[in-house]
């Protein structure tokens, strides 16, 4: 993912628009949207708070899994959504069909593909996607 997100940015040259573009929820009321920003939120770890017996079953002592619990809330919800907005973000640069209609790829594997179909040399092309997938 991460190596996803320098060759995007790079190709890009930054980051692209979507960082300073701002939000616009005018079909939504402020209630609904912030009703949807929670469950989009908690639903990128709501695994991890629902197999919390799981990660304690083979505790030898109360408490040990703290660690572990706090490093893989912060990492899995905190820095891969900030790695796929700047994916998504420098796609919009790279690969939107034109100027008025600005389609952000979310999903990895069509970014792959993307790179398929831009790549010069089909040796490179099959390695990068290989390593990427």
């Amino acid at each position: 993912m991460i190596g996803m997100t320098i060759k995007t940015c790079l190709e890009a040259g930054g980051v692209g628009p979507l960082l300073g573009k701002g939000t616009s929820y005018s079909t939504l009321s402020p209630t609904w949207a912030w009703l949807y920003a929670i469950t989009s939120s908690v639903g990128g770890i709501s695994s991890g708070i629902l197999n919390q017996s799981d990660f304690t079953r083979f505790a030898t002592k109360q408490g040990v899994q703290v660690p572990g619990q706090f490093l893989g809330t912060f990492i899995i919800g905190t820095i891969v959504p900030i790695l796929a907005l700047l994916t998504a973000s420098a796609s919009v640069k790279l690969y939107a069909d034109n100027e008025s209609v600005v389609t952000p790829i979310w999903n990895p594997l069509v970014l792959i593909i993307q790179w398929s179909k831009y790549l010069v040399s089909p040796h490179l092309s099959t390695a990068n996607k290989y390593f990427s997938a």
